[in-house]
């Protein structure tokens, strides 16, 4: 390096610590920015997804830790201070576009500052690392404040309503355009592999504040004219996951007594009083012509038409002796299943398949789930993962899959399953069975990206969820040695103690609360499949279907076999996600934040770190 490219190092080194500060304090201040006008709120709330995008960028990119670092130690070198850099940004002309960047978004604001404070409520103070920590944990109290208040804004007086129409308007929504380029320059200043963690922080901190949820959530679709709409709607459509769940779970809290009208007829039937329902997801059994079921060998699933259109149908079946009570309780939260996977289908990297609804077989005691067919695919039935890698350690000669493809079916998962736990729902029933495939190719070594199914357990991650009695043939079915294979063996070893303490002759019952690390488990299990590209069933016989012997060979032999067959990386992937327990060192709790928001946020940063980032090493 010459000496003037040195110099220019140093300069934009030490120079960046306080252009960065200035843009915080003044993203601060647009944080602060609120109004009674729903339109004018709209457009804050847009100002406010830039500030919290800019300090996620500032954290992924390691300027945090520079910063603080040259404050604590003013006498650090420059060689100390790059170090705390990925490699890729130490150059000096890339140092010097990032100065530039923010330099730009920092006269931008100091231009709106006047506009900003007209519209404030407050005046921010602190330290930039306070404001910093601020950002990037929202306070959960903050709900009660600016949310969850029922009296009505004040409205803004007809010179200050002239004024927006005149001027400030067209200035702050030329604001947010600009801030939203900048933002965009220095994500892709960042390396490429630096840009997904990026964006799966800044829907944490999304996920992880109810009150930036709502607002989110509640922005309006007319602001499709700015640029930064594009990137906005995919987080936004997680917050009205988000929202549309909570709305689901306050009803759920203020009506446990049972509506009458539950187990009436489809016409009938209508479980939700307020606006969180959607009637068109509810279907009757009429519409489809079904298989009659087989009641000694009931089936999960089954494939037919809905009009023309091929679906799936999964059942969920509950017990012939369910209470009217707790039908209407589960007949509430299938619908609400059936809305929030619906809406996921529509989140980018989540591969379960779009629901047109369900309905009630009351005659056989089930309730069906309605999938659509992927697009693009043939009307033929999908298989699943489990019966390809049968039939593939069954051919002659034994066929494996192309590795490029089954790193892309381990990717999708975890991509699938992080979203869904991101969005607080719990699958409970993770396993090769419920992974489906939709071959449209007939060359023997492709492996088509597969789709997660298998919701007939799952449920939302809250204290409030009923568990559900089983219906009679989960004796031999859920709780069965094979499905077991797949649990967690905490879950698996208190089953066990439950059982021995009560008559085998009735379905067994789910004993402790399900936890997220359970989820994770099944899923090291089937990467564990995928990677070996061999059956669960298979391992099991090695094992001499010995339950222990099993436990250790997964661990201590076949998960140590994956690096001869998918890499270091890969193995280490499976390993976490069987023996890490995600979440479970909170570390210091930040102040204003609830514990169970607190354990959330550990978790999917854990897991985001662990198993979300390195597989992404991979694809």
């Amino acid at each position: 390096m010459s000496g003037p490219d040195v110099i220019g190092v140093i300069s934009a080194v030490f120079a960046l610590p306080g252009v960065i500060k200035s843009c915080i304090d003044l993203l601060d201040l647009a944080y602060s920015a609120r109004s009674a006008e729903s339109h004018i709120e709209d457009l804050l709330v847009h100002l406010q997804w830039q500030r919290i995008q800019f300090y996620c960028w500032v954290q992924q990119s390691g300027f945090a830790n520079l910063i603080i670092r040259y404050e604590a130690r003013p006498d650090c070198t420059m060689s100390d201070l790059l170090q705390l850099l990925p490699q890729e940004l130490r150059f000096e002309f890339v140092l010097s576009h990032i100065a530039r960047s923010i330099a730009n978004m920092s006269q931008r604001l100091r231009t709106s500052q006047t506009i900003l404070e007209r519209y404030a409520t407050s005046c921010p103070s602190g330290s930039w690392t306070d404001k910093l920590r601020r950002a990037l944990n929202p306070s959960q109290q903050a709900l009660a404040e600016t949310v969850a208040t029922t009296r009505e804004p004040p409205k803004l007086d007809f010179l200050t309503r002239l004024r927006w129409v005149a001027s400030d308007e067209k200035k702050l929504t030329q604001l947010v355009g600009e801030l939203r380029s900048y933002n965009a320059e220095l994500k892709d200043i960042l390396p490429t592999l630096l840009r997904g963690p990026l964006e799966r922080q800044i829907g944490i901190v999304l996920v992880a504040s109810r009150s930036l949820t709502t607002r989110i959530a509640g922005v309006q679709d007319g602001f499709q004219e700015l640029e930064l709409y594009k990137d906005f709607c995919q987080h936004q459509g997680m917050a009205r996951l988000l929202e549309q769940g909570r709305e689901i779970e306050d009803f759920d809290r203020a009506s446990h007594e049972a509506d009458e009208d539950s187990t009436a007829s489809h016409s009938e039937r209508r479980i939700f009083r307020g606006v969180c329902a959607e009637p068109g997801l509810y279907r009757d059994v009429s519409e489809f012509r079904l298989v009659a079921r087989d009641s000694l060998q009931p089936t999960s699933r089954e494939y037919t038409l809905d009009g023309n259109i091929p679906v799936v149908i999964e059942w969920r079946y509950y017990s012939s002796g369910t209470s009217r009570e707790d039908l209407a309780y589960l007949d509430l939260r299938v619908h609400m299943l059936a809305m929030q996977l619906k809406q996921s289908s529509t989140l980018e990297g989540v591969n379960v398949l779009p629901c047109r609804g369900h309905f009630l077989d009351k005659a056989n005691h089930r309730y069906g789930l309605v999938f659509q067919f992927p697009e693009g695919t043939h009307t033929s039935a999908p298989i699943t993962l489990q019966v390809r890698l049968v039939e593939d350690l069954q051919a002659k000669p034994r066929v494996y899959r192309d590795y490029e493809d089954r790193l892309r079916a381990a990717h999708t998962l975890i991509i699938t399953m992080y979203q869904l736990l991101c969005a607080n729902w719990l699958h409970k029933n993770l396993t090769s069975e419920n992974i489906l495939i939709f071959e449209d190719s007939p060359h023997p070594f492709n492996l088509p990206v597969p789709h997660i199914g298998g919701f007939d357990f799952t449920r939302r991650d809250a204290d409030l969820e009923m568990t559900e009695s089983f219906a009679s043939h989960y004796k031999t079915a859920y709780a069965s040695i094979e499905k077991r294979l797949y649990w967690h063996p905490d879950r698996s070893a208190r089953f066990e103690k439950e059982l021995r303490g009560k008559d085998r002759s009735r379905p067994p019952q789910p004993t402790e609360k399900y936890r997220r690390q359970y989820d994770v488990y099944s899923l090291g299990v089937v990467l564990l499949e995928i990677g070996l590209w061999c059956p669960l069933k298979r391992i099991w016989k090695d094992c001499r279907e010995d339950f222990d012997k099993f436990l250790s060979e997964l661990t201590h032999t076949y998960t140590p076999q994956l690096r001869g067959r998918m890499g270091r990386v890969y193995a280490d992937i499976v390993r976490c996600c069987l023996e890490y327990d995600f979440g479970g060192d909170l570390g210091t709790r930040v102040p204003g934040l609830e514990e169970d928001a607190v354990e959330r946020r550990r978790f999917l940063e854990q897991f985001n770190t662990l198993v979300v980032c390195r597989i992404e090493q991979l694809v």
